[in-house]
């Protein structure tokens, strides 16, 4: 009587829309981990300069190793 018209026509909605909501929540999630942990500002040579000036900060190392030690990490001139 009612036939494949009216309502079945927009019936796959109800599983579409759900499904993009949760892919959003996850993608929403994934992004915010990423940019609470940094992790594309992580290379290893500025990582090495903020340990460097760390150390040298508390005294661990005199100026000239810290001198040294960072034109090493800036590479070849």
């Amino acid at each position: 009587m009612f036939g494949y018209g009216g309502m079945h026509e927009w019936s796959w909605l109800w599983f579409v829309i759900p499904a993009l909501f949760w892919v959003s929540v996850v993608g929403v999630g994934a992004w915010a981990m990423a940019r609470g942990t940094g992790w594309r500002e992580r290379d290893g040579g500025s990582d090495a300069r903020a340990i460097l000036a760390r150390r040298y900060a508390a005294g661990e190392i005199d100026r000239e190793d810290y001198e040294r030690r960072r034109r090493d990490l800036s590479g070849p001139v």
